[in-house]
C-alpha cells in the first residue's frame, strides 16, 4: 500500500483548525523542543556530577571488607543466619566519594532493598556519620543501583548497613565508587509534561474547547466517553495492583470455596432459608457480662467471630442484602463457588464510574448546553477523580462491598432520576422514575446510611407532581395515579423487606443492628459527642493538605482536634490519609458564590432550585457525616458523600460561568479551573498512593511503583 504523502502545511493547518489560534502549532514545537532540553539536562543532572571534581572510578573487593552477621555460602550468597541488621564495612578508602554503585542479585523471595550507609569523611574523621546516604535497589531496574552523594573531601572509612531474614539472601557482584551515572531518556517522563501542558493550553486557548457544549455536542460527547474510559481502564489497573497481593492464577479467583460475610456466610444463610448465619457463637461469649466490650472479651481470650451482630445468641450481619441477592447468591447457586470480593467491588465501582458520567453528561444537557465544552470536560474530570469510589477500589475487602455496591446503585438511580424528566423541561417518564426509585432503594439495601438520598429523591418526586398535573390541567386522574405508582411503589417494596429483614433478626423493623457489632468499640453503651461530628466534617471537608519535595508530595496528618476520648480512625499514623474534600476538588469552594447563583436564577424557579440542589448535595451529605461519629473515620466513606457535594458545587460554578459575559473573567476562570485540576489529580492520587497502593499490592507491583518514583524524583 502506498502512503500518501502528506505537506506539512497540511499538518499544520488541521492542528491549528482543530486546536486553536495560529499559534498552536509553534507552542506545540517550542514546548516539545523545551522538555526535550529539560530531559537531557536538569533531569539528567546527575549524570554529569562526576565533571564538578575529581573522581576516580574505584572498585571494591568484598574480600577486604568486614562482614558483620553476614556469611558467604558455596554459592557465593551471603544471608544472616539469626536475621536483622547486617553491616559490611570498608576502612582506608581515601577517596572523594561522587557516586556509589551496587550491583546486587536477590533471592526470589526480594524485588528491592534499602541500605543506610554510613561513612567518615573530612567533616567527620573520628567516628562514622550514620544514615550519610540510603540507597533503595529495585530488581530488575538498574538505575535504582547508583546513589549520587554530596560527601567533603574524602572518605576514609565506609559502612553497609541492610535488613535481612533469615530465609533471605543476595550477591553483591560488585560494589564500584565514582561510576558515572549514564544518560537515561525517559520517554514516559517527556510524554508525561507534554500532554499536562498541552491539556491545559487546551483547556485556555483552544477554540475548539472554547465552543458551547451545544456546537460541538458530537466531539464533546467522544471525549466524555473517552475521559470515561480512562477512569475505567485505571479502575482495572488499580484493582489489579490490589489483588496482586494474593498472587496465584486469575482463573482460581472464581473457583472459591471460602469467602467472608458478605460473600459467603450471608449466602449460605439465604440458601439454608434463614436470616441467622450458621455459625453458632460460643457459649463462653453467651456467658459473658458485656459481650460487645471488646476489652472483656480480649481479657476472656475468646474466639468469635470479627465485625459480626451478636443478638439473642446468634450471629447475624449488619451489612446489607443487596450485593448478596443480585451477585453472590446466584454465582454460588449457578457454579457452586464463592464470588471473588476484588472483583465484585471493581464490577460495583466500574458501573457506578460509567453512570457518574451519565448523569454529569444528563445534568449537562438539560441544563448547561451552552456552557463551553473545557468547562464541561474539567468538571468530569474534577467529578471522576474526587468521588471517592478509588479508596475502595484499591483495598478491595468486605467493607468496600457495601461502599461500592451502594456508589453503583445510587448512581444508577440519580441518573434515571434525572432522565425521567421530573424537573426540567420534556415528558415524564413513568418508567425511568421507576426505575430511579427502585434503584435508590436498592443502594439503601446495599448501605443503610444512603437512605437519606431517597429522602431527598421525594422532593423531586414532588416537583415532577406538580408538573404532571399542571401539564394534565388535573383531568386525567389515572395518570397521576400511575405516575404515584410507579413513584412510591419501589420505595414501599424495598423499604418494606428491609424492615422485615430488621424484625427477623433484631425483632424491630428501624433496629439495622449495628449497635450489636462485635468491633474495637461498644456500640450499645457508646455515647455522642459533638466532638466527634467536629472531627468527621474537619477530616472529611477543610483538611489541608501540606507539599514537601518527597514523593508523592502531598501529605497530611489526621486531627482529632484535642478530642478526650476514644473514637475509631482507620490507619490514622499514615501521612496522607486525611484530606479534606474542598482540597481534593477546589471547585467546591464555589458554595461560596450560592448567592450569586440564586440571584441568577429567575424568581419563580429559584427557590425549587435551592431546595434541588440543598438536599440531595448538602443537606443529605452532611446527615451521613453527623451520622459516621459511631463507625469512626475511615476515607472509604468518602463515596457516600464526596460525588453528590461535588456535583452541586459544579452546578453552582456553572450557573455563574454560563451568565458571565466578560471574556477577561472567563479566561481567568478557565486558568484557574485547569491549575486547580492539575492540583486535583496530585492531591487525589498522594491520598490514594500513601494510603492504599503503596501498602496494599504486591512486592513486584510495590517495585514497579518505586521505580515511577525514582522517575519523578529526579534528583536522586
Amino acid at each position: 500500500m502506498k502512503i500518501p504523502n502528506i505537506p506539512i502545511s497540511y499538518i499544520y493547518k488541521r492542528f491549528n483548525d482543530n486546536f486553536g489560534k495560529k499559534g498552536a502549532f509553534r507552542f506545540a514545537v517550542i514546548l516539545f523542543i523545551i522538555i526535550i532540553s529539560l530531559e537531557l539536562t536538569v533531569f539528567n543532572f546527575n549524570s554529569y556530577l562526576l565533571m564538578l571534581g575529581d573522581y576516580e572510578e574505584t572498585k571494591l573487593s568484598l574480600s577486604e571488607a568486614k562482614l558483620n552477621k553476614l556469611i558467604t555460602d558455596e554459592n557465593g550468597f551471603l544471608h544472616n543466619e539469626e536475621g536483622g541488621e547486617s553491616t559490611i564495612e570498608f576502612s582506608n578508602v581515601d577517596i572523594p566519594i561522587g557516586t556509589i554503585y551496587l550491583d546486587i542479585e536477590y533471592s526470589d523471595d526480594i524485588t528491592q532493598t534499602t541500605i543506610s550507609i554510613d561513612i567518615k569523611d573530612s567533616t567527620n574523621n573520628a567516628q562514622y556519620r550514620y544514615g550519610a546516604a540510603n540507597i533503595t535497589i529495585i530488581k530488575g531496574y538498574e538505575r535504582s543501583q547508583t546513589i549520587p552523594c554530596q560527601f567533603s573531601g574524602e572518605v576514609s572509612d565506609m559502612r553497609l548497613k541492610l535488613n535481612l531474614s533469615k530465609t533471605q539472601n543476595i550477591t553483591i557482584k560488585e560494589i564500584t565508587i565514582n561510576k558515572p551515572i549514564s544518560l537515561h531518556f525517559s520517554l514516559t517522563r517527556v510524554s508525561f509534561l507534554f500532554f499536562i501542558i498541552i491539556f491545559a493550553y487546551l483547556m485556555i486557548r483552544s477554540e475548539a474547547f472554547n465552543k458551547s457544549y451545544e456546537e460541538k455536542r458530537l466531539f464533546g460527547f467522544r471525549i466524555i466517553v473517552f475521559i470515561t474510559i480512562i477512569f475505567l481502564v485505571f479502575s482495572i489497573l488499580v484493582s489489579a495492583g490490589y489483588r496482586s497481593r494474593g498472587g496465584g492464577n486469575v482463573f482460581e479467583d472464581f473457583k472459591l470455596k471460602e469467602g467472608s460475610q458478605i460473600t459467603k456466610e450471608l449466602v449460605d444463610a439465604f440458601e439454608n432459608g434463614q436470616v441467622v448465619l450458621l455459625e453458632e457463637p460460643p457459649e463462653a461469649l453467651k456467658n459473658l457480662e458485656n459481650p460487645y466490650d471488646w476489652s472483656q472479651r480480649k481479657k476472656a481470650g475468646l474466639s468469635y467471630q470479627w465485625d459480626h451482630c451478636y443478638y439473642d445468641g446468634h450471629y447475624y450481619s449488619y451489612y446489607g442484602i443487596a450485593p448478596v441477592i443480585v451477585l453472590f447468591l446466584p454465582y454460588h447457586l449457578i457454579t457452586g463457588f464463592y464470588f471473588h470480593t476484588t472483583w465484585a467491588v471493581l464490577i460495583f465501582s466500574m458501573i457506578g464510574i460509567i453512570f457518574l458520567s451519565k448523569l454529569y453528561l444528563a445534568i449537562i444537557k438539560k441544563w448547561f448546553l451552552k456552557l463551553q465544552l473545557k468547562f464541561v470536560v474539567m468538571g468530569l474530570i474534577f467529578l471522576q477523580i474526587s468521588s471517592g469510589i478509588w479508596f475502595s477500589i484499591s483495598r478491595a475487602e468486605m467493607y468496600e462491598i457495601a461502599i461500592s455496591s451502594g456508589f453503583a446503585f445510587a448512581l444508577m438511580g440519580s441518573y434515571f432520576l434525572i432522565t425521567s424528566n421530573v424537573v426540567g423541561d420534556g415528558k415524564i417518564s413513568k418508567l425511568r422514575v421507576a426505575l430511579a426509585t427502585t434503584f435508590l432503594s436498592i443502594a439503601v439495601l446495599c448501605r443503610p446510611t444512603l437512605a437519606v438520598y431517597c429522602l431527598a429523591a421525594l422532593a423531586f418526586l414532588y416537583f415532577g407532581l406538580k408538573k404532571l398535573k399542571s401539564s394534565e390541567n388535573n383531568k386525567n386522574k389515572k395518570i397521576i395515579v400511575k405516575y404515584l405508582i410507579s413513584s412510591l411503589l419501589p420505595f414501599i417494596i424495598f423499604g418494606g423487606i428491609q424492615m422485615v429483614y430488621n424484625w427477623m433478626r433484631f425483632d424491630s423493623p428501624f433496629d439495622f443492628g449495628i449497635q450489636y457489632s462485635l468491633t474495637i468499640n461498644d456500640f450499645t453503651n457508646s455515647q455522642f459527642h459533638i466532638h466527634f461530628v467536629l472531627v468527621c466534617i474537619f477530616s472529611f471537608l477543610f483538611a489541608a493538605p501540606y507539599f514537601q519535595p518527597q514523593y508523592p508530595f502531598v501529605y497530611s496528618s489526621f486531627q482529632l482536634l484535642n478530642m478526650n476520648g476514644f473514637m475509631y480512625v482507620d490507619d490514622k499514623h499514615v501521612s496522607g490519609i486525611a484530606i479534606g474534600l474542598f482540597f481534593r476538588a477546589l471547585p467546591m469552594f464555589a458554595y461560596f458564590l450560592s448567592r450569586r447563583a440564586y440571584r441568577l436564577i429567575e424568581k419563580p424557579n429559584r427557590k425549587k432550585a435551592l431546595i434541588l440542589i440543598a438536599l440531595p448535595c448538602l443537606l443529605a451529605p452532611f446527615a451521613i457525616l453527623v451520622s459516621i461519629w459511631e463507625s469512626g473515620y475511615a476515607v472509604r466513606y468518602n463515596a457516600d458523600f464526596s460525588w453528590q457535594m461535588l456535583i452541586g458545587a459544579l452546578i453552582i460554578l456553572f450557573a455563574v460561568i454560563i451568565h458571565c459575559k466578560n471574556e477577561g473573567v472567563l479566561k481567568i476562570t478557565a486558568t484557574t479551573l485547569t491549575v486547580s485540576l492539575i492540583l486535583c489529580v496530585m492531591i487525589n492520587f498522594a491520598q490514594l498512593y500513601s494510603f492504599v497502593i503503596s501498602r496494599y499490592v504486591s512486592s513486584d507491583i510495590s517495585a514497579v511503583l518505586y521505580s515511577y518514583e525514582r522517575l519523578i524524583e529526579f534528583w536522586r
